[in-house]
């Protein structure tokens, strides 16, 4: 906030409401960088449980086309597993980029933020040096 000062202490006012201002907005970048950091850690943990279950499919389907060759009377039916377990297999792969994508995502987020928040501390530290 910019402010006419008349007296000394109207421009020592100002300034002290100036850091205020900036410790607000200090404050406001820290919560929003914490619940960018809380996203971000829950996106992480649903893109390791999406790497569980792609693995977890994986076997899942190398089991199934051992059975299917294995398998004499029963070719269709594990023909029509093997495709359902790789249908989900990719489901889940396609869900895991999009999961690694939201991380690259929050993680550019939360650099920007984390950027702000060092050069509002770096104001508010120039701000009170002068005060």
């Amino acid at each position: 906030a910019v402010a006419v000062s008349y007296h000394s202490g109207d421009s020592v006012r100002t300034l002290k409401t100036t850091v205020r201002e900036k410790e607000t907005v200090i404050q406001r970048i820290t919560v929003q960088l914490r619940a960018a950091s809380a996203e971000l850690g829950n996106a992480k943990a649903q893109w390791r449980a999406a790497q569980d279950d792609v693995g977890a499919l994986q076997l899942q389907l190398r089991e199934a086309l051992a059975l299917q060759r294995e398998a004499e009377g029963g070719l269709g039916l594990a023909k029509q597993a093997a495709g359902r377990e790789k249908a989900r297999s990719d489901r889940l792969q396609a869900e895991k980029g999009e999961v690694e994508e939201r991380c690259t995502r929050l993680r550019g987020e939360n650099e920007a933020l984390r950027a702000g928040k060092a050069e509002a501390d770096s104001q508010l530290a120039g701000e009170r040096g002068r005060a």
